[in-house]
């Protein structure tokens, strides 16, 4: 999605298995959304933050779990989101 705002409103409607969200000042904010809503809701689905500096700290503490340092190899993005969403 273009903007914070507007994945929240398509998270709602699809559910996702997981949301990847860049951890700027709006992603971090999408991110306390995401995890204000009920489970049911999808406020347990697995986030993992990605940001251009050393936010680990502030992306865990905001509700992320897992962080990637950008600029990024897209692999390992790839193995994170199959193991956040395994079973």
């Amino acid at each position: 999605a273009a903007t914070a705002d507007k994945a929240f409103v398509i998270m709602r409607q699809m559910l996702p298995d997981i949301l990847i969200a860049d951890v700027d000042t709006t992603g971090c904010d999408l991110v306390r959304d995401v995890r204000a809503l009920k489970p049911e809701a999808g406020g347990t689905v697995p986030v993992i933050g990605i940001g251009a500096r050393d936010r680990e700290g502030a992306s865990r503490s905001g509700g992320c779990d897992a962080f990637v340092p950008s600029p990024f190899a897209p692999w390992d993005v790839c193995r994170l989101v199959a193991r956040l969403t395994s079973d």
